[in-house]
């Protein structure tokens, strides 16, 4: 049994998919998500005291902030999160994971999308980035990713719809983890964890 929390419709997929892929029989329990990291920040504490009586999945973004151990510091203070407490981060958003399944993204996009980077931590905005890449997609994808004249949304109105259908049919977190030295951190985590509830 375990407990998931998240920013948003799409990292709540990604954790799913990610257990489910993983190996491991992971039943969840409950998920959080009231929308943006500011949630997760400011219930950490009623997580940690969660996560003491069972293990408690929590995903946010890097951000603009320097390193996943300098967010976690901010976040954390003086609080000492328990072992159950998987606190992971994405770098620097959770597209990079994404991005990191070039076959998969290439499948989504297109053919024609081919200058796609080794290292998908290492996209300054990645979600910025997937977007540009979809204007050159085909109408469907370019529709529903990128924003309307005048909108105040960032991204286009199927944006969520799409990117999740994409997560749960065609994402594969084995292929990204080898562009995402995150994504791969984060792998490794749920095994430890799983071995831990296991012992």
């Amino acid at each position: 049994m375990i407990y998931i929390a998240s920013e948003d419709e799409i990292s709540e997929t990604i954790i799913r998919t990610l257990l489910k892929e993983s190996g491991y029989k992971f039943t969840i329990q409950n998920s959080f998500r009231e929308g943006g990291n500011g949630y997760l920040k400011n219930n950490l504490e009623k997580f940690c005291n969660l996560a003491k009586r069972s293990p408690v999945l929590l995903l946010t973004d890097l951000d603009t902030n320097p390193c996943p151990i300098y967010l976690k510091q901010k976040w954390l203070g003086k609080i000492k999160p328990p072992e159950n407490l998987l606190f992971r981060v994405a770098v620097k958003e959770i597209e990079a994971w994404l991005i990191a399944d070039h076959d998969a993204i290439q499948k989504l996009l297109g053919k024609n999308i081919t200058k796609l980077p080794a290292d998908a931590d290492k996209i300054d905005n990645p979600k910025k980035f997937l977007i540009d890449l979809a204007k050159k997609s085909n109408r469907l994808v370019r529709d529903g990713f990128v924003q309307e004249k005048n909108a105040i949304a960032s991204q286009g109105i199927a944006y969520n719809e799409i990117l999740c259908k994409f997560v749960e049919k065609e994402w594969s977190p084995k292929r990204a983890a080898w562009n995402s030295e995150s994504l791969r951190r984060t792998y490794k985590r749920i095994k430890e964890l799983a071995d831990y509830t296991e012992n």
